[in-house]
């Protein structure tokens, strides 16, 4: 694991992706530039025409640091992580397992507790209130929700609360270890019974994408565990079906859809 800053100090994977981009680019043009010096017209004719191999020969070559096209080394570009766990992010994780242990709906707001643990068991201790999400969705009549469930199913979630951490800047508490709790600023409203699903997101540029939920039937005297499962619920499909067709690495898996920061059909 490697330090982390809250996401207001750090670059985004999108603005990384963007700079990584720009700094190639400059780098041709320099390239090109350097080789139409050299060998005058003939070679800018040959450039003109696509990168060829000949041009990369010089970082790439055999018997230099980084061979052509070599991905099982991690030091070339073209390399790809494939390890069964996860590419490993610059955080260090190549995974984060999101587990929701209570969910609070005595009050006005709604409180979620949760863990947040790496691929190995380990307690991740350095997620901050920029990385994640909680939303809470009520199970509804089909034909009642807002909209209409177009495809006539008989029930469907219906989003009640949807917030980033940082909606709320008390809301988000880091209780120790691998625990955390979010208070919601919304007020949803809630009656007893009513079948709920609770969804916690965790994601950011530099850590991979986790989901963690709870299904209840509303308790307003007590907090609700998340061990029992709810006399009512909805779940179609399963995950490992999903990413059956999607593939092995993080930028198909089900992740691809929702902006990479959905990985379980239950947070859908």
């Amino acid at each position: 694991m490697f330090p982390r800053t809250p996401r207001r100090d750090r670059m985004d994977g999108r603005s990384l992706r963007a700079e990584t981009t720009s700094m190639g680019i400059r780098f041709g043009l320099i390239l090109l530039v350097a080789v139409t010096a050299i060998a005058g017209p003939v070679a800018a004719q040959v450039v003109d025409q696509g990168t060829s191999v000949e041009g990369c020969v010089g970082c790439h070559a055999l018997g230099t640091a980084v061979p052509v096209g070599n991905v099982n080394d991690h030091r070339d570009p073209h390399f790809v992580d494939l390890h069964p766990k996860g590419p490993e992010t610059s955080s260090g994780y190549r995974q984060l397992v999101v587990t929701l242990t209570l969910v609070n709906v005595t009050g006005a707001q709604l409180i979620v507790d949760f863990t947040v643990e790496d691929e190995e068991g380990r307690d991740a201790i350095n997620i901050f209130e920029s990385d994640g999400r909680v939303v809470l969705a009520k199970l509804v009549d089909g034909s009642l929700s807002d909209p209409p469930a177009s495809s006539g199913d008989p029930t469907e979630w219906q989003r009640i609360v949807s917030e980033s951490f940082d909606t709320n800047e008390d809301g988000f508490e880091a209780l120790g270890g691998a625990s955390y709790r979010y208070t919601t600023s919304a007020t949803p409203i809630i009656a007893a019974g009513d079948p709920l699903r609770a969804v916690v997101e965790i994601s950011a540029g530099d850590i991979p994408a986790g989901n963690g939920w709870c299904d209840f039937e509303a308790d307003k005297s007590f907090a609700n565990g998340c061990g029992a499962t709810p006399e009512l619920t909805r779940d179609i499909v399963q995950t490992a079906t999903c990413n059956g067709c999607h593939g092995v690495t993080s930028d198909t898996r089900l992740a691809f859809h929702g902006n990479g920061g959905r990985t379980e059909v239950e947070y859908c």
